[in-house]
């Protein structure tokens, strides 16, 4: 008996070594094809000639908490906020969602390049020029559109990305954006985690000088990791009853949300009630988010949950993107709701729609339903599920 009993255990261990060895296996897989997919040249800043015209520019006011060097903003973290402006030219020779960076000859007409750019001395400066930007514009257009970008990204990269939506969905207002040092390296997933972090007040402080702009609306578009950011600052604003830029918010919406579910209630339930609406684009074919709960140790992410009863408790939307690819760069379909051209085409039509109905005491959390697709309710949550058009 003691010799079985001590075979058994021998058994055990040796499963166990062989089921780790496995998951070890199977997460170096997926960092190499993580890796795979972000080998090649990276977007970097590049200007325009001074020879060339611009045909579309797009101002994008900046906050960052990346040091800058001589060669401009780095993967570095440092204290406080920098704040500047630039101005992204568009290119019309491109699909929908793709954001074709320079390589070579920096065409205006092929690539995103930056036409301008200006450094505030700090907050101030930036507050009155955000202040008045919003005032040169129509009325119903003095919206704020504030984008956090993801893991694994660079300062262009994110920043071109921003311009691309406010252009692309065609949001009436200004774009603006947090960025935050991500290491832009496959392998800098736990550098990225930590910068989060190490972010988060100042992404507090950020948010409370864009409501002193007293926008007419303020939404926030938050991609995978930036999404946990974007969690923590509303967090950190609730806990310390500092819910005036909470209050200000007109809809949150996630993509890709990277952040463990158990991790996500917890912020929510310190932020009740949340903003809306409160948006969040999941797939289950999303294969970075796979990976992410692998290293996690298998615990589900918020961007790949599947049905509206994880979240029942939440005043939130799901748009279940599941059935649509990634559009051109996005090979681990971890942005389709930016990149793919049929749901960028989808959300522009709803938001359409809401614009043309608004001042029709039309209820907030209603909006995202004008996306065609499977609709299903689970207490207080709601699932679309979007499929594409034949």
């Amino acid at each position: 008996m003691v010799h079985s009993q001590a075979f058994s255990s021998v058994c055990e261990y040796t499963v166990g070594l062989v089921l780790r060895s496995q998951l070890h296996s199977l997460v170096l897989v997926g960092l190499s094809c993580l890796m795979v997919a972000a080998c090649g040249s990276r977007p970097e800043i590049v200007y325009i000639p001074a020879d060339e015209t611009a045909t579309q520019i797009e101002p994008v006011f900046l906050g960052t908490t990346r040091a800058l060097a001589a060669e401009g903003f780095t993967t570095e973290r440092q204290p406080g906020t920098r704040f500047a402006r630039y101005g992204i030219s568009v290119p019309p020779e491109r699909e929908e969602g793709a954001v074709p960076y320079s390589d070579s000859t920096p065409d205006p007409n092929r690539y995103f390049l930056v036409a301008d750019q200006q450094f505030f001395e700090g907050a101030a400066d930036f507050q009155t020029a955000l202040t008045t930007s919003l005032a040169a514009r129509p009325e119903d257009e003095r919206n704020l559109i504030l984008y956090i970008h993801g893991y694994n990204n660079t300062f262009a990269q994110s920043l071109y990305r921003t311009a691309q939506m406010r252009y692309d969905y065609q949001i009436p207002g200004v774009a603006v954006h947090f960025s935050w040092p991500s290491r832009a390296d496959a392998r800098g997933y736990v550098y990225d985690g930590n910068s989060v972090l190490v972010a988060r007040d100042e992404l507090v402080r950020f948010l409370e000088i864009l409501n002193d702009t007293r926008p007419r609306r303020l939404i926030i578009m938050a991609h995978s990791m930036g999404a946990h950011l974007a969690m923590e600052a509303l967090r950190t604003l609730a806990l310390t009853e500092n819910r005036a830029p909470i209050d200000a918010i007109d809809g949150v919406v996630l993509m890709s949300p990277d952040i463990d579910l158990d991790v996500f209630r917890t912020q929510a339930a310190a932020v009740e009630p949340l903003p809306q609406p409160f948006v969040i684009f999941t797939s289950q074919n999303d294969r970075a988010l796979r990976l992410s709960a692998q290293i996690a140790g298998r615990i589900e992410r918020v961007g790949n949950i599947d049905t509206a009863a994880d979240v029942a408790d939440l005043d939130v939307t799901l748009i279940d993107i599941s059935d649509f690819d990634g559009g051109e760069g996005d090979g681990l379909n971890h942005m389709v709701a930016a990149t793919s051209p049929a749901v960028v085409a989808l959300v522009r039509h709803a938001a359409r729609t809401s614009a043309a109905l608004e001042g029709e005491d039309q209820d907030p959390r209603q909006e995202p339903r004008f996306l065609p697709g499977t609709v299903d309710t689970v207490r207080n949550a709601t699932q679309i599920v979007l499929s594409p058009l034949n």
